[in-house]
């Protein structure tokens, strides 16, 4: 009947692969046989461990910035002319 019919398409529609989901990271709507991939390849917004290992996880498309300028595990140069040492942020 009519009504049974209702039902299992209720009951598709919550499972149903292709059905829309938003992301958590950038708020794109994925379909849900796909939200695999955009968080592993596409979407920049998710969060990743620093390559350096200092405990943050800035988003994908924020790693260099992170490493540049934040990262405490970071090398970075002396600022005294002529010095040239490099030691951890931190």
């Amino acid at each position: 009947t009519e009504r049974v019919r209702r039902c299992e398409l209720s009951e598709h529609m919550e499972s149903c692969p292709f059905r829309l989901l938003p992301c958590a990271h950038c708020d794109k709507c994925i379909p849900a046989n796909a939200m695999e991939k955009h968080l592993k390849q596409v979407c920049n917004k998710v969060p990743v461990e620093c390559p350096n290992g200092c405990g943050e996880s800035p988003a994908k498309e924020n790693v260099g910035v992170h490493m540049e300028t934040e990262c405490k595990e970071a090398e970075v140069e002396c600022g005294v002319p002529g010095c040239g040492e490099k030691r951890k942020r931190g």
